[in-house]
């Protein structure tokens, strides 16, 4: 593959969908009988809704191209110092994971629980047989499947080095999708149910496709970004075509398999068509998405204090009240990622100043 200026470029449309993610997954939670009983009906409240739990399939997707975009190549060529690799993402994750597990072993403690919140912040807790059994941070999950793709990345990039070897591992990884629902991790082997999507064999493909989408990235856009409208308008029907059509969603084997095509095009959207973030709306995406890890993290944290105060049911048990928590659990967990990263970056600033005046 030549090199070009677009292995290089940013694509800040990718913000939108992180931001995308972030909010659709929080109104998932926030409509969830588990934890509201609002009196809401109809298609949105009963089947879009809900479907946003499968935004973390595009969370690991864009992971995988933004990964992709800035060490593949040089992984290739073995340009990439490991310590400090890893060191970088453990850094990204690490303190406010960590902080969030502290404030959790505090209001609920058991030494059960500590061991928990010690699997949680080795970062390696993907690697446990069944680890959605931890009650620690439950939707820290997703941190421990992402952090064993970064663990794997560098056999990763050497699975998709080729366009060739990509779809190879692509094929490879479809198959191991099926075998964990019909074999590995079905009713037979776990009569009391298993979560699949906690288990990264069973999410690769969703990976590898961003790596694959990485690979073409400058075909993509140089033959698309003319076209992104009618790229646009199809990517909105086969999302449509998901919802209407029985035969898709019922199919635990064909609807995983037209996720990975739905949020496929929407990651070929973001990359074809840049959107402008000097609006007021536009800066708000891109600050949503600059957090979207954190919110994801902390938003439940957030939901059970408003929760204990009775907000999520300040109108009644209607649409306003459902509208306003979700807003108000945005807004609760932005408001914690950014003062924690706020007082953490001063913190390291002092620390370093202080390692240099000795």
């Amino acid at each position: 593959m030549k090199k070009t200026a677009e292995s290089k470029k940013r694509y800040p449309s990718i913000d939108a969908l992180r931001a995308l993610a972030a909010i659709g997954i929080i109104m998932m939670h926030m409509i969830s009988k588990s934890n509201n009983q609002y009196d809401i009906g109809g298609v949105l409240a009963e089947r879009i809704i809900p479907w946003f739990t499968q935004l973390v399939y595009l969370f690991m997707m864009i992971s995988a191209f933004g990964m992709c975009c800035g060490y593949h190549e040089r992984m290739l060529n073995g340009k990439i110092d490991l310590a400090a690799f890893y060191k970088k993402r453990a850094a990204r994750i690490l303190p406010f994971f960590s902080f969030l597990v502290i404030l959790d072993l505090v209001t609920d403690f058991s030494f059960k629980r500590l061991l928990e919140g010690f699997a949680n912040v080795t970062l390696l807790f993907g690697l446990l047989p069944e680890p959605s059994k931890l009650t620690v941070i439950g939707v820290g999950w997703f941190i421990g499947v992402t952090f064993v793709f970064y663990a794997l990345f560098p056999m990763f990039c050497v699975l998709t080095r080729t366009r060739a070897a990509a779809w190879k591992t692509m094929v490879c990884t479809v198959i191991y999708n099926f075998a964990c629902t019909y074999h590995f991790m079905s009713s037979e082997q776990y009569p009391d149910g298993y979560y699949l999507r906690q288990n990264f064999l069973f999410c690769a493909m969703f990976f590898v496709a961003g790596a694959i989408i990485f690979l073409y990235k400058d075909e993509i856009v140089t033959g698309l970004e003319k076209h992104s409208l009618v790229f646009l308008a199809f990517t909105v029907l086969i999302t449509v075509v998901y919802f209407v059509t029985p035969a898709i969603y019922e199919n635990k084997y064909i609807r995983i398999l037209y996720i990975l095509l739905i949020f496929a095009c929407w990651l070929i959207c973001a990359i074809i068509r840049d959107l402008t973030y000097k609006s007021i709306p536009g800066v708000l995406v891109k600050f949503i998405a600059r957090y979207s890890m954190e919110i994801y993290l902390c938003h439940m944290m957030v939901f059970r204090v408003l929760q204990k105060l009775k907000i999520n049911y300040l109108f009644g048990h209607g649409v306003v009240s459902y509208v306003l928590t979700v807003i108000a659990v945005l807004s609760g967990a932005l408001a914690v990622a950014f003062v924690f990263n706020t007082l953490w970056s001063k913190l390291c600033v002092l620390t370093e100043k202080s390692q240099v005046s000795k």
